[in-house]
């Protein structure tokens, strides 16, 4: 089973405008930072806002074992 996720933001101030490292990785069904309808995990929410990737980094680091 192929799952594709998509995160949409809309900004209303220019200057949060910015590039972001691309982060990513496989993993089980029991690893999630996100779910629709649901608050995205702090390390998402980071690299989205922000362009800082290392708080989902880390999470990523910490479930290693939930990755493929």
């Amino acid at each position: 089973m192929e799952i594709y996720y998509f995160l949409c933001l809309f900004f209303t101030d220019a200057y949060l405008l910015h590039w972001s490292n691309i982060v990513g990785a496989t993993h089980t069904d029991d690893y999630f930072i996100w779910d629709y309808g649901q608050y995205a995990e702090r390390g998402v929410r980071e690299v989205c806002e922000y362009g800082y990737s290392s708080v989902l980094e880390h999470d990523m680091k910490k479930n290693v074992s939930q990755l493929l």
